[in-house]
């Protein structure tokens, strides 16, 4: 859970340094978002959290971090068995 609210630290940072996006370039990032791409699925939530091209949704916005971090759970994961000689599927 600590982890989880330094997360949100940070992410509040992060979209303080955002500029406006257009709604193409929303478009784009949910759809590497969708793909599993965690920097993506940040960056999603950082949008619902301002109201940057999508409409103010914290709610989503949570939903979003939350991906992320399992994303780059997984990915953390994934690495560390590897080295142990183990794999685990990425999905979720």
């Amino acid at each position: 859970m600590k982890k989880f609210m330094l997360f949100l630290i940070c992410a509040v940072a992060f979209v303080a340094s955002l500029g406006a996006m257009t709604i193409e370039e929303v478009v784009d990032l949910k759809h590497r978002a969708r793909l599993g791409d965690a920097e993506a699925q940040f960056e999603v939530g950082c949008c619902y959290y301002e109201g940057d091209g999508v409409p103010k949704n914290l709610v989503e916005a949570v939903k979003w971090y939350q991906k992320a971090h399992f994303t780059r759970w997984c990915i953390q994961r994934n690495r560390k068995s590897a080295r142990l000689g183990f794999s685990f599927p990425m999905s979720h």
